[in-house]
C-alpha cells in the first residue's frame, strides 16, 4: 500500500521477520479488538464465520465488508465497507494507528529506546497518527451525510445488525490532548 497508510517494506519482503511479525501481530491484535468493541461477541463470530467464505456467505457480510450503496428513507447513501474501496478503510486506519504507535518506541533489555537513523533527520508520528486517527474516527463514529460510518451503517440496517454496546472512541490531536 502506497499513501497515506504507507509502511516502508511491508508489502516487498524487505521488512524482517521481526518486523513483519510484528505487524501481523498488531494486525490480528487490534482488527479483532475494534470489531469486537463495534459489533460485539455474537455478530463478531457471525463475521468470522463469514470470512471463511465471503463470496458465499449471506449479502450482509459481503455489504459488511466490501461496501454498497443503498437508499434509506428516499435518501441514497454509501458505505465503503471495512476494507474500504482501496484497501483503506476504517480497519487499515485502525490498525495503521496502532502499528505507529507501537513502533514509534522499541524496549530492549536495556529498557526503552529510539532507533538512530543514519543521513536523516528523526521526525514525530504524531503528525501521521493524527490524520490517520482523524480517518478513522470519522469512518468509525462520524456523523456523515452520504459517506455512511460504520456506527450509522449498522443503525441503518439494525435488522442485520442489532447492536448492543457500541464503543465509541476519542479524538486526538498533535499536541497529544
Amino acid at each position: 500500500m502506497s499513501g497515506e497508510l504507507y509502511i516502508p517494506n511491508a508489502n516487498d519482503g524487505n521488512m524482517g521477520s521481526s518486523s513483519t511479525n510484528n505487524l501481523d501481530t498488531v494486525l490480528k491484535r487490534y482488527e479483532r479488538q475494534l470489531l469486537l468493541d463495534a459489533l460485539g461477541v455474537e455478530l463478531y463470530n457471525g463475521l468470522v464465520l463469514a470470512m471463511d467464505d465471503l463470496p458465499n456467505a449471506a449479502q450482509k457480510w459481503q455489504d459488511l465488508v466490501d461496501g454498497l450503496d443503498y437508499v434509506l428513507d428516499g435518501k441514497m447513501y454509501r458505505w465503503e465497507g471495512l476494507k474500504g474501496k482501496n484497501k483503506d478503510g476504517l480497519l487499515a486506519h485502525y490498525v495503521y494507528c496502532m502499528y505507529l504507535r507501537q513502533d514509534e518506541i522499541d524496549y530492549s533489555t536495556t529498557g526503552m529506546k529510539r532507533n538512530a537513523v543514519e543521513n536523516a533527520l528523526r521526525a514525530s508520528f504524531t503528525e501521521k497518527y493524527v490524520a490517520a486517527w482523524s480517518n478513522f474516527i470519522n469512518m468509525y463514529q462520524g456523523d456523515n451525510v452520504v459517506n455512511r460510518s460504520l456506527k450509522q451503517y449498522l443503525g441503518d440496517n439494525e435488522a442485520d445488525f442489532p447492536i448492543d454496546g457500541f464503543k465509541c472512541y476519542g479524538k486526538v490531536n498533535r499536541f497529544g490532548i
